[in-house]
């Protein structure tokens, strides 16, 4: 069996891709195989070719149109724990990241895709469908649940008919 250096490392990242909500927080998942500090470490995520948050001579600088959106785990580098928060996620996070670390002379990289996923069951809003209906009079369909359900009141649905 071949030794390991004390610098020699791989990235290991999330199953599949990182799923989130808009308006919520997604964590990109990433950390050091074997189990080694990155606290001397270089740490840079990109998405794209802008560096959205870099962590340096144990210091994080957050890229333009990122400041306060973005948190590096610091308290968890001694851990190998390179993981990146992205706050209040928007449409326009979703893509693919690519987390670049660098001891000495190695540098490893992983790429993180982030999509969307639906909203939650507790998706406030309404819904309204619309057909085109042979008879007359013209059917109208309307649902509402006004009781709460988990503390947040169901969705509302109608459907309206127009004759053609």
């Amino acid at each position: 069996m071949a030794s390991t250096s004390s610098n020699e490392f791989e990235l290991i990242g999330p199953r599949g891709d990182e799923k989130h909500q808009f308006g919520s927080d997604t964590t990109l998942s990433c950390h050091l195989s074997p189990e080694i500090s990155a606290a001397a470490m270089e740490i840079r995520w990109f998405k794209g070719m802008d560096c959205i948050c870099l962590y340096k001579n144990r210091q994080v600088t957050e890229g333009k149109g990122y400041e306060g959106r973005v948190n590096l785990f610091t308290h968890e580098l001694q851990r190998g724990n390179v993981s990146l928060q992205i706050r209040d996620c928007t449409e326009s996070d979703r893509g693919y990241y690519l987390c670049h670390v660098t001891n000495g002379d190695l540098t490893e990289e992983l790429t993180v895709r982030v999509w969307k996923i639906p909203p939650s069951r507790d998706y406030l809003g309404t819904l309204t469908w619309g057909c085109i209906c042979p008879r007359i009079p013209v059917p109208f369909i309307h649902w509402t649940n006004p009781f709460p359900v988990c503390g947040k009141p169901r969705t509302a649905v109608s459907l309206d008919c127009q004759p053609y």
